[in-house]
């Protein structure tokens, strides 16, 4: 029985220290302190196992937007209620300290609770010289590690009233050692800062986009035009919009984090002017009000290797697919209008900066109806559906970025039977093609 509780207890703490915690660091103040100490030191915690990091410059930005950046340093009430909104477990300050008369320094590390804002432990490293080894920054890690797991963005808000915990700082570093061996032996080498994947993410901006349709009739078949139909539009102007909502990435952790919704909508504006025969056989050129737009809806997968901000992503998506294209009342040809099942994988990686991004989707779509619209080309029809997303994304500033991307849609149709005024269609291509210019933001 007493095994039975050992293996028990080991088994507790192999799932504690597993457990993922989230980490900001508020400040480094000091001479030599700043944005690059910040970012070093974000890059050794993301190397801990279990430990994601949130940007250092969201913290900030979060808690001026709730007019608390003046007191988020130094008051435990204000720091925990922007940890609280950005679901950070534990908070980390520094304070750089230099010697009276050599140019040693000394780097205090604070960590606080980031639900109460309660002190949870500090660490002193000692930076000969006053400059940072990519050692030092690993031993600092490692020093106030401990202190991190024991953080909650849950805990109970903070308690003036309570007795503070005091623990004793740990003193990490005092050696100098060699630092050039040092360097070689273990270089911390961030892959950028860790960065939790969004709730939600929109996406809007102008497109561009272009459709060829090629219609091939039966011989036997009542022949309205002597090829069938071939409809060539340009690329003609209009808007885009989509988005991505992955609820559960609100309230919990893990693999679950990763299903979501999304939708989008297409619309493009564009003229047909169709040349109509005569009896007598003049030709005259009458314009025909057109709708093209396209529309889907579903469930999303996303997997986010480390989830740092250059690592790569991908999804897996199922869903409802509509695309319309109606023209006006003519004898000849009024439009195919599709509604389908969709499968989607895709991916997006960062080539060594945020700022370029390579995106790539594939869909497939086993099978589509046409409806009424069926009636324009056959009795009926078999429909098969593929396509392709591609181009590059860049995320400029935190939550924002801005995409090109380049999309391709084909149907291939199987006719059988008479349709419309007894046109009997043999098969049909469909293809949509067209560009993208798009703003997004995530959250």
């Amino acid at each position: 029985m007493r095994a039975l509780w050992v293996v028990l207890c080991l088994l507790w703490s192999t799932v504690a220290v597993a457990q993922e915690v989230h980490v900001s660091i508020v400040a480094v103040r000091g001479k030599g302190g700043g944005a690059q100490v910040i970012s070093n030191l974000e890059g050794a915690l993301a190397k801990l196992r279990g430990v994601s990091i949130e940007p250092s410059s969201r913290f900030i930005g979060e808690a001026q937007r709730r007019r608390l950046d003046d007191r988020v340093e130094s008051d435990p009430d204000a720091m925990a209620r922007v940890a609280r909104a950005l679901q950070v477990d534990s908070v980390v300050r520094g304070d750089l300290e230099s010697g009276a008369r050599t140019k040693d320094q000394s780097l205090t590390l604070t960590v606080y609770d980031g639900g109460s804002g309660r002190l949870l432990g500090e660490a002193v490293l000692a930076i000969p010289k006053g400059k940072f080894t990519p050692k030092h920054y690993t031993t600092a890690a490692k020093a106030i590690e401990p202190y991190l797991r024991q953080g909650s963005f849950r805990s109970a808000p903070f308690e003036p009233e309570a007795e503070p915990v005091v623990v004793a700082p740990v003193v990490a570093g005092a050696e100098s050692g060699d630092a050039a061996s040092d360097e070689e032996d273990d270089e911390v080498r961030p892959r950028g800062r860790k960065r939790l994947p969004p709730i939600v993410r929109v996406r809007g901006g102008l497109s561009a986009q272009s459709r060829s349709f090629n219609y091939r009739a039966e011989t036997a078949s009542k022949l309205f035009l002597e090829e069938g139909i071939k409809y060539e539009s340009t690329l003609s102007p209009g808007f885009t919009v989509d988005a991505e909502a992955y609820p559960l990435a609100a309230a919990l952790k893990g693999p679950v984090t990763g299903f979501g919704i999304t939708g989008s909508f297409d619309k493009v504006f564009l003229e047909t002017k169709q040349q109509v025969k005569n009896e007598d056989g003049s030709t005259v050129t009458q314009s025909l009000e057109t709708r093209q737009s396209a529309a889907r809806v579903g469930l999303r997968f996303r997997y986010g290797f480390e989830e740092h901000e250059l690592s790569p992503e991908v999804t897996a998506d199922v869903g409802m697919g509509w695309r319309v294209f109606e023209l006006g009342q003519n004898d000849e040809y009024r439009g195919t209008n599709y509604r389908y099942w969709v499968l989607g994988v895709g991916g997006a990686v960062p080539l060594t900066t945020p700022l370029a991004i390579l995106e790539a989707k594939f869909n497939y779509a086993p099978t589509a109806d046409l409806a009424e619209s069926t009636r324009e080309l056959a009795a009926k029809a078999d429909v098969i559906g593929f396509g392709f997303t591609a181009g590059l994304t860049s995320r400029f500033a935190p939550g924002w970025s801005a995409s090109l991307l380049y999309d391709w849609q084909m149907f291939t149709l199987d006719l059988d039977g008479e349709g419309r005024g007894g046109r009997v269609g043999r098969a049909a291509e469909d293809v949509y093609q067209g560009v993208r210019l798009v703003a997004g933001w995530e959250y």
